[in-house]
């Protein structure tokens, strides 16, 4: 019996936001947006925290016809209430999970609904993410067993493989196909009973997202008709299996105030604030609700209480000064929502100040959710807003502040260098209560002053510092250690930035570092990094070995000769591209790895460089957590993909010819950005004298230069 499995992200909240919103309006042209938010999983177990996890690795994107219109990073960014949009056709698009190229327990999430949003009216949309991997499963059916022993099925593609035997025989395993080719290819290598090896290939052509492909291993037995026996596997095609059961994603408790925004300060002469509610909204039960503030002691007598648990008197004080706190639990539906109201007696009684309100909610499964209310109190015509930390730039920021009393002939934003004397000012004309300033020219890793202006009064400065516009170490490659067979790209004892994964080829017998410093062709300094492609070993025994470098650590070998390989380093900047020095020199490919199809045998080889700005995903090796962890082992192969989710920025030159001349040319690589919504955590730069030199294929002499590596910023 085919089931769902559904994770709900918190109806019962939404419905809660729903109520809550009836008295706000939305003008003509408008509609509202009930996201709500499943997963159908093929597992009939599903944990706590595996329901957790894939609602932390959830990324939801709204879009119209102009574009992308909202994005959530995480069930949690998920608003509480119905989402405001203007009326008009829209996309809603989810993914989950973890998107590998080959995996026996990790799969990958996906879903894509259109919907309408019409005026004044609430559109409920369901976004039910579903399996988005092909799934793999072999049977051997009777009588194999009886002609053929040690059975191994290897499926994969160009990505990735996974190799059914031991254990994992019976297992089910998840691809993600490559977007360069759609086709799994498997592979059955046995022994027949008198000792003779057997091995039998194929091709899935045109494998199809959720869908299983069973391969059913099959012995047709000697008889008269076709006078023998033989071997067959059967494909047997079906759209994957989810079984039903409810597990919900849930939120941490989330904080939203009526009417105003928590995240932008409440500003105001005194006697103007006016009453302020701030709602707290759980899909569970919430256990623990603190309020922290400095103004709080003239109130209580200290600076925060805890709402479960507290005394009768010191709710009395509070609501005597025109704080209360309220808090409902829906045992039936399991849910929660408390109301903490800021009454105007006590808001217009402030005095001029700024007054920070800091609120912690817990559930009762240890989620925590937390917000400040800030209030502002000021006679000032303007007050100076808080910005957003994505759009400080190495040499640009953009800083907000609000009018608080119309009717100023000038508005503005001044900055400064922090400390300095000297303001430059940006005129600005607002529309509406709130206005922004693009300051341009900044110098990167600097700390600046800016603040709201209104004729001649100057309001409150506030503070930001500029990104460092950072380099790579070592950029230059002066740096090498030649004291042992395999060439290091450090100075002798000194920190290692860059590596190699040649360091298995130097096991093999005279091959000596193919990744060396050359001082005779360079740009500058003394040396440049000098990558050399060649076949290593002796006879027929070897491997094709590509010229490579990256920034990041060889982690070790696989085996004799196969590379694991730790790929990146922390890295918090955003360039726009990087300008490298670059020579290449191709060989000739004679399909040493077997890839022909990328490499035709008796063509130029290719080369390539490429750069990479990732999020704080990592993969994980002997207790490291790395960028990308690579294996270049067939068996086991985990090679970087740019499509991933991780990676929010990429670049590349492909050296199809030989470049120009006897020297290093300059070439100049754009930075790409798919994802603006987080700031880099690491960054990654490969080079390589054979494209294809991941699956041992190239041309033997393929040899690419690199040297004065320059990360570009705007």
């Amino acid at each position: 019996m085919k089931k769902t499995l559904y994770l709900t992200a918190t109806a019962a909240v939404l419905a809660l936001a729903s109520s809550c919103s009836e008295e706000q309006t939305i003008g003509g042209g408008e509609g509202r947006v009930l996201l709500s938010t499943s997963v159908n999983a093929d597992m009939e177990v599903v944990s706590r925290s595996l329901a957790d996890d894939l609602g932390e690795s959830t990324i939801i994107w709204i879009s119209s016809e102009r574009g992308l219109v909202r994005r959530y990073s995480g069930i949690a960014e998920v608003p509480a209430e119905p989402i405001a949009l203007l009326s008009g056709s829209y996309v809603a698009e989810g993914w989950a999970g973890d998107s590998v190229p080959a995996s026996w327990d990790q799969r990958w999430f996906k879903a894509y609904v259109p919907f309408t949003v019409s005026d004044n009216a609430t559109t409920d949309v369901n976004l039910a993410l579903k399996v988005a991997n092909v799934a793999v499963s072999v049977r051997y059916e009777d009588g194999v067993a009886e002609v053929l022993k040690d059975c191994v099925m290897t499926v994969g593609h160009t990505g990735g493989e996974l190799v059914y035997e031991g254990e994992n025989a019976g297992k089910r395993g998840y691809f993600m196909m490559p977007s360069a080719s759609r086709d799994l290819t498997y592979k059955l290598t046995a022994s027949e009973l008198n000792g003779r090896p057997f091995e039998h290939s194929g091709t899935i052509i045109d494998a199809k997202a959720a869908t299983e492909y069973v391969l059913n291993v099959k012995y047709i037995p000697e008889n008269e008709e076709l006078g023998g026996g033989y071997f067959t596997i059967i494909v047997d095609e079906t759209p994957i299996e989810v079984i039903t059961e409810d597990v919900p994603i849930i939120a941490p408790p989330a904080f939203n105030g009526y009417g105003f925004e928590l995240d932008r300060n409440i500003t105001g002469e005194k006697g103007t604030i006016g009453p302020r509610t701030v709602y707290v909204r759980s899909a569970t039960r919430i256990t623990g609700l603190t309020l922290a503030s400095e103004a709080l002691t003239s109130v209580i007598g200290g600076p925060d209480l805890e709402y479960f648990g507290m005394q009768d008197d010191v709710k009395a004080q509070l609501e005597a000064a025109g704080i209360r706190i309220l808090c409902t639990y829906n045992e039936a539906e399991d849910n929660t929502l408390m109301e903490i109201d800021f009454d105007a007696a006590y808001t217009d009684a402030l005095e001029n100040g700024t007054y920070v309100f800091d609120m912690e909610a817990t559930d009762v499964d240890g989620r925590t959710g937390r917000a400040t209310m800030t209030i502002e109190v000021s006679d000032a015509p303007v007050a100076t807003e808080g910005f957003d930390e994505l759009s400080v730039y190495t040499n640009r920021a953009t800083v907000s502040a609000s009018v608080v009393k119309p009717g100023a002939a000038e508005y503005g934003i001044r900055y400064r260098v922090a400390g300095t004397g000297n303001w430059q000012s940006v005129p600005v004309v607002p529309e509406g209560d709130v206005y922004s300033a693009v300051l341009t020219g900044l110098q990167p890793g600097t700390t600046y002053e800016y603040a709201a202006y209104a004729d001649d009064f100057t309001a409150a400065a506030r503070s930001f510092t500029t990104e460092a516009a950072a380099q790579f170490a070592n950029a230059g490659f002066e740096d090498w250690d030649t004291s042992s067979n395999t060439y290091l790209i450090c100075a002798p004892g000194g920190q290692m930035f860059w590596d190699s994964g040649n360091h298995g080829a130097t096991t093999m017998p005279g091959a000596g570092s193919i990744t060396t410093p050359d001082g005779d062709v360079k740009h500058s300094g003394n040396y440049s990094a000098k990558l050399y492609s060649k076949f290593v070993g002796v006879g027929s025994i070897g491997k094709f070995a590509a010229g490579n470098i990256f920034y990041g650590k060889f982690l070790g070998l696989d085996g004799a000769t196969d590379g694991i390989l730790g790929w990146g380093r922390a890295f918090a900047s955003r360039p726009t591209a990087v300008k490298v020095w670059a020579k290449y020199v191709p060989g000739i490919a004679d399909k040493k790895g077997g890839k022909d199809d990328y490499i035709p045998t008796g063509q130029p080889d290719k080369g390539i460089v490429y750069i990479a700005l990732t999020d704080g995903t990592t993969d994980s090796h002997n207790g490291e957590n790395w960028p990308f962890v690579i294996k270049t082992k067939k068996n086991a192969r985990r090679l970087f993909d740019k499509n991933e989710e991780r990676v929010i920025a990429y670049g590349e030159h492909v050296f199809e010819t030989a470049t120009a001349g006897d020297g290093l040319i300059e070439i100049t690589i754009p930075i790409d950005y798919k994802r603006t919504d987080v700031r880099p955590s690491n960054i990654l730069f490969v080079g390589s004298a054979s494209r294809y030199g991941d699956y041992f294929s190239g041309g033997e002499g393929s040899t690419l230069w690199l040297d004065d590596i320059e990360l570009i910023y705007e």
